[in-house]
């Protein structure tokens, strides 16, 4: 895939999910804190964008990093991943945080599991 068509997938998708949240050009650049004609430039395939800019558009738009970037992710990681938003949805930061410390720590616990057996 060319670095354009690539640039293209990728600007799509930021705008299909921009849409889906019912946000504004306006509004989503807002909240990933950069120009509505930069976002522009992204969601045409004009204009790449670096890490920390797709990390705030992916945050803003309450989806995956990964999501944006590529198309053939499982639709189960999805549902999974739509699950767990929901359930964390009300739950403070250190609520979030202590939720990811038992999720690490059972990840933990299934490795050493399947190590003995």
């Amino acid at each position: 895939m060319r670095k354009s068509d690539f640039l293209i997938s990728v600007g799509r998708r930021i705008a299909k999910a921009r849409m889906d949240k019912k946000y504004s050009q306006a509004t989503l650049a807002e909240k990933a804190k950069i120009s509505v004609s930069h976002l522009s430039n992204i969601e045409r395939g004009r204009k790449s964008l670096c890490a920390e800019i797709l990390l705030r558009i992916a945050e803003a738009l309450q989806v995956s990093a990964d999501g944006i970037l590529f198309t053939d992710i499982p639709k189960v990681h999805k549902e999974v991943e739509s699950q767990i938003d929901v359930n964390l949805n009300n739950c403070t930061a250190r609520e979030k945080e202590f939720v990811l410390k038992i999720i690490k720590d059972l990840g933990a616990f299934i490795t050493a599991i399947k190590t003995e057996i």
